[in-house]
């Protein structure tokens, strides 16, 4: 009978945690974060044309082409 009641007892508390991850993980799919692509510092880059993370907003550069024009070596 003792046998019984601990392995009851474990298997409840096993589905206690499996619930509890459980809903951990469908809660973490649920919440969006902020997207980059609803953002308005997407844009296309005025010196390639891709849609990128726009850095330098008076220039309209993308960061791999700011960081181009700032080391280039003349």
């Amino acid at each position: 009978m003792f046998v019984a009641l601990i392995i009851l007892l474990v298997v409840l508390a096993s589905l206690a945690v499996f619930a509890f991850f459980y809903l951990q993980v469908k809660k973490n799919r649920r919440s969006e974060g902020p997207s980059l692509e609803r953002s308005d510092s997407m844009g296309n880059c005025a010196r390639c044309g891709q849609r990128r993370l726009i850095v330098s907003k008076h220039e309209g550069l993308c960061a791999f082409c700011w960081s181009a024009l700032r080391t280039k070596q003349n």
